[in-house]
Formats: structure tokens, C-alpha cells, sequence
């Protein structure tokens, strides 16, 4: 009976063992898992891999070295991918909760309003961040962190707050994080879009830009470019990707009358794009 006890005891102290660190790798895995520009988790898988290999294959030399060095690895690790392992540590509590909530319609509110910009000839460029920092990735020189409404919308551009030509950062959440926004990297002698496609190749942001010589926009997702959709394809597409829920009586408020803007203003810009052609 004393045996069993042992046994016991001895079985329960290597499951604990075992799902601590079974935590720790999981936990570390998606935290390195974040980061879509480089591949940190493969690095990762590597390292364990080594690590174990060196242990069943009993090549004791490797693994006393390994197992001497782990720390010092690990600190090189970290140093040397330092700016992309702060970028994830700040991707994980980059929403800013404050007293104001932005409107449920901020994301209808934001195409009706690129949509009356475009009626004056005035193009848009927004980025949406999603789980993926931009912080590290633009620069701005003013920063307003402030939720997304009408009114807020119309005193930017209306006290020309922003210049047409530089990106707006607008969160998952609704909040206007940054105006007059650019790229800290960018090619040389290119457009908007090449640079945009650039970075949007490995991280989740979704951009969106309007054309006022065709009347549409142009949207950019992990790298592809969708050209020539109008304002309803473009809410339809982002509501999806943003994975937007309305409450059902939102669609009651008077609120919901800015949904029926994307479809008034898309079918005036048909007109006008008809009248162009007809004269």
C-alpha cells in the first residue's frame, strides 16, 4: 500500500510538472503567433525541437550546451527581435478604454461621410486597425484618440484638420486614434497603394481609399487590392472582416436612416458619372 502512495505521489508531481510548462509553451506560442511579419514562432519550434532531439538522441554534449546556454539565448532572442516583440506586447492592450463610447454606426457614419467628400472631389485614405499595432508601422503629427462621429467627422474635414492626402487611423472599435498619417517605410517614387499593399501583406489592417475621378473606392486586404466597388460593397466588406453586429432594435433608431446614405449617395454618384459621359 506504501508503494501505491508512491506511486501516486510521484505520477501527480510529473502531471503538475508537465502542465505547467505545457502552459507556459502555449501561452508563448500565441503570443509569438501575433506577429505576422516575421516568423518568430518557427524560431520558437526550433529552439524545443533542438532542445528534445538532443535528449532522445542522448547527444549529452548538446544538450549540457543547451541547457547551459538557454538563458543567454533566450536573452539574445529577445534583443535581437526587440522593436517586434514590443510591437506584439503593445498589440495586446493597444485598446484604450475611455468614459466615451463611439457610435454602433461609427463604420456607416465613416463611408456616408467619405461618400459626401467624394461628392466635392475630396479623396479619403483610412486604415482600420484590427489586432496588429500601427503604431509601429505610421507616423502622424496629430494624434486625437477620440470616438468616431458625425460631428467629429465634419469639424476635421470642414476646419481642415487633415490633410486629404495623408491617412486616417481609425481602430476596430470606432475611435479616431490619428489624422494626416503616412508610412514610416515606403517605396521610393510609388502610390499610395503599392506602399499600402507593402504592409498589409503581413498584418491584419484593412485600408480603404476613394477615387473621385472613377467614384469608387479601392480596398486593400492582406496584400490584395479590390478596385472599383462602391460605397455598399465596401460596408457590406468591411462589416464581414470587422465581424460587426447591430442589436436588432438599432434598425428601428433614427439612427439607422445613415445606412440608407451609402445607397443614396452611391446611386448620385451613377448620375454624375452619367452626366459626365453624356456631355
Amino acid at each position: 500500500m506504501h508503494w501505491l502512495i508512491m506511486l501516486l505521489s510521484c505520477y501527480w508531481q510529473d502531471a503538475c510538472e508537465i502542465a505547467f510548462f505545457s502552459c507556459v509553451f502555449y501561452f508563448v506560442a500565441l503570443w509569438l503567433k501575433k506577429d505576422h511579419t516575421h516568423n518568430l514562432l518557427l524560431y520558437f519550434y526550433g529552439l524545443i525541437s533542438l532542445y528534445a532531439s538532443s535528449y532522445i538522441l542522448n547527444l549529452n554534449s548538446v544538450f549540457y550546451i543547451l541547457t547551459c546556454t538557454w538563458p543567454i539565448l533566450a536573452t539574445l532572442f529577445i534583443i535581437v527581435h526587440q522593436v517586434t516583440l514590443q510591437r506584439n506586447f503593445v498589440a495586446l492592450r493597444h485598446n484604450t478604454y475611455t468614459h466615451d463610447t463611439p457610435c454602433l454606426l461609427w463604420l456607416e457614419i465613416l463611408i456616408a461621410n467619405s461618400l459626401q467628400l467624394l461628392n466635392r472631389n475630396i479623396p479619403v485614405f483610412c486604415i482600420i486597425e484590427r489586432h496588429d499595432s500601427v503604431k509601429e508601422l505610421v507616423q502622424t503629427s496629430l494624434t486625437i484618440n477620440a470616438p468616431l462621429n458625425r460631428e467629429l467627422l465634419n469639424f476635421i474635414y470642414a476646419n481642415s484638420s487633415a490633410d486629404n492626402n495623408l491617412m486616417i487611423w481609425v481602430s476596430s472599435n470606432g475611435y479616431i486614434k490619428a489624422l494626416n498619417c503616412t508610412w514610416k517605410e515606403e517605396i521610393a517614387d510609388t502610390h499610395w497603394t503599392s506602399n499600402t499593399v507593402m504592409h498589409t501583406q503581413h498584418t491584419d489592417i484593412i485600408a480603404f481609399c476613394s477615387n473621385p475621378t472613377s467614384n469608387t473606392f479601392t480596398a486593400i486586404i492582406e496584400g490584395n487590392v479590390l478596385s472599383d466597388i462602391t460605397g455598399f460593397q465596401l460596408h457590406t466588406l468591411l462589416s464581414k472582416l470587422l465581424r460587426i453586429k447591430r442589436p436588432p432594435l438599432l434598425t428601428n433608431s433614427c439612427d439607422s436612416n445613415i445606412q440608407k446614405k451609402v445607397h443614396r449617395y452611391d446611386n448620385q454618384h451613377k448620375k454624375n458619372t452619367y452626366n459626365q459621359h453624356s456631355t
